[in-house]
């Protein structure tokens, strides 16, 4: 704590004042002349004493009205009373009214400021947490600048520092979980970076790049032979052939990614099949029952009359009249119709 006296010198009068007569007061310096009867008479640097010699003076006080510096510590508590303030409030102070320091006999110009001002500070330290120092230096800063009106002194130049002296331990471990975030934070990227992230990481720390390129073949070479692994189990000899046909085109589309000519090329079994069959279906009209795709050849007609004489080769049928439609159940619709028309 700084403080100063305002008043440097208070000195008894006599009533006749002949060969000391009063004198203008030094620079920065005011006398303060109190009578025996009314108003005090103030004096500053400058001016002349009035009645310098006979006048009705009985005590005459000479006080400091330069700028001075000062400053007070005080306790005030935070958001949690349990971890309290350390507040230094330093700030500039001029006396404008010499009397009234006169008149009080104030002789410490802090003890007579720093009660009112500490109570600012108290007000405004309490609304912040223990752990945010700064937003409170700042708070109570800008009120006690702004909202400490006086006619007696003027005060200025307000400057606060807040300390927490309870609260080393906190502040350390909060250190230690913002690293730990950190170090997490970095290792997330990493890791959201795939293979090469990795490599990278470990380039930086020092590592040889032929081990990493040898652990990456064994770990390539581990998932290759488990895939095959799987491969043989799913296409053993108890799996559908259509089955092993699907797991097939998949492993060609997992194995060689970059290429899938091969997939797109080999149809699975299921599909061909499926196209046979509707193919089948759509090849025609049944008229009645279910018929071949292709109907058989025409029977030779029996209206022809054969010599017996003849040789047991068989004679072609002739081809079917104008007007003669094939059925798909047996013969042609032309032979039957002559037939009945005999």
């Amino acid at each position: 704590m700084s403080t100063y006296n305002p008043i440097i010198e208070c000195v008894e009068l006599r009533r006749v004042r002949i060969g000391s007569p009063l004198r203008t007061p030094a620079n920065g310096t005011a006398l303060v002349l109190e009578r025996a009867v009314g108003a005090p008479v103030v004096v500053r640097h400058g001016e002349r004493v009035q009645e310098a010699r006979l006048g009705n003076y009985r005590r005459m006080y000479v006080v400091d009205v330069a700028t001075r510096g000062v400053s007070f510590t005080t306790a005030a508590p935070s958001k949690d009373h349990a971890f309290p303030f350390t507040v230094t409030v330093r700030f500039s102070c001029q006396v404008t009214n010499p009397v009234t320091i006169a008149r009080n006999d104030v002789t410490d110009m802090t003890a007579a400021l720093s009660p009112s001002l500490a109570t600012i500070v108290r007000e405004v330290a309490a609304r912040f947490d223990v752990l945010h120092p700064t937003e409170a230096e700042s708070a109570i800063n800008a009120r006690l600048n702004s909202a400490y009106p006086t006619i007696d002194v003027e005060l200025s130049g307000f400057s606060v520092f807040v300390n927490v002296p309870d609260t080393a331990e906190i502040i350390s471990k909060i250190r230690e979980h913002r690293v730990e975030g950190m170090v997490r934070e970095h290792h997330r990227d990493i890791a959201a970076g795939g293979r090469e992230a990795l490599i990278l990481h470990g380039l930086t720390k020092g590592a040889d790049p032929l081990e990493i390129l040898d652990r990456h073949r064994q770990d390539a070479a581990l998932e290759m032979d488990m895939k095959l692994e799987a491969l043989r189990a799913l296409t053993g000899d108890t799996a559908h052939a259509a089955d092993k046909t699907d797991i097939h085109r998949q492993m060609l589309s997992e194995f060689f990614p970059g290429d899938d000519s091969a997939a797109k090329t080999r149809s699975s079994m299921r599909d061909r099949l499926n196209r046979r069959t509707n193919a089948a279906l759509d090849g025609g009209r049944v008229v009645e029952g279910t018929a071949p795709a292709d109907p058989p050849a025409a029977e030779t007609s029996t209206s022809t009359t054969r010599d017996p004489a003849a040789p047991t080769s068989e004679v072609p049928a002739p081809p079917p009249s104008n007007g003669a439609r094939s059925s798909r159940v047996r013969g042609s619709m032309g032979s039957r119709s002559s037939d009945e028309d005999q």
